[in-house]
């Protein structure tokens, strides 16, 4: 039989090699929208490109689905520049079927997501980057961010300044449901095709605090001490 303190050097050199091995890297797929195909979008210019889901065109943002009828807006040093890289996205779009550079009707929300492969019960560190576009007011920056359709954040805000944006992070822990967990990005205040910014989405596993192995080895020690005193008695 394995004594409880060869099980607690086992467990003390397994514990830290467990937690090298999760995973860290961004689970998410072109989590700053620097990869879109189809299209150029130069400094000082914008366009509106659709989703991997959307069948309507050849422009679309890689890894991400959207709103099949207004897609989602990309921006290149317009209304503000990126948090990360170059290309930020704003979700208050277009309608259109998006053929070539014309958009028609200027109107409405937009939404983007992305579903990942999660393990059962493993928490998922979320960080998200939004900015209010300048000179508009927050009745229209609004962005709801949900996971698996629960909300987790309404966005809004305003800042001054028709070429200025005020990036914030936002983090959030998630917990994987073990199959295809889904996040969302909406737009969600007035649809007039001038709204919040978003950028450098992220998700990793989130890995243990070694104060929870000193909690597991702590327990283990305390069981043995009894089992001894038993033994003992």
């Amino acid at each position: 039989m394995i004594s409880l303190r060869t099980l607690a050097v086992t467990l003390a050199i397994a514990a830290p090699l467990a937690a090298q091995a999760v995973p860290t890297s961004n689970l998410i797929t072109n989590g700053s929208f620097e990869t879109y195909t189809g299209t150029t979008i130069n400094s000082g210019h914008w366009t509106v490109v659709e989703g991997e889901n959307s069948s309507h065109g050849s422009k679309y943002l890689n890894g991400w689905q959207a709103d099949a009828t207004h897609g989602v807006e990309l921006r290149h040093n317009v209304a503000g520049s990126a948090q990360d890289g170059n290309i930020f996205a704003e979700l208050d779009s277009h309608y259109g079927y998006f053929t070539g550079n014309t958009h028609t009707s200027p109107c409405c929300n937009s939404w983007i997501s992305q579903s990942v492969d999660t393990d059962v019960g493993r928490i998922y560190h979320l960080s998200y980057w939004y900015s209010p576009r300048g000179n508009v007011a927050s009745a229209s920056n609004d962005i709801n961010v949900y996971w698996n359709g629960n909300l987790l954040k309404n966005n809004t805000g305003s800042v001054s300044g028709s070429n200025s944006t005020a990036w914030q992070q936002f983090e959030f822990d998630v917990t994987g449901t073990g199959g295809w967990d889904t996040l969302k990005f909406a737009a969600g205040g007035t649809a007039d095709t001038y709204g919040g910014s978003l950028d450098n989405v992220s998700l990793v596993a989130a890995v243990p605090e070694p104060e929870t192995y000193a909690l597991m080895l702590a327990g283990l020690f305390a069981v043995g001490f009894v089992a001894r005193r038993r033994q003992a008695q």
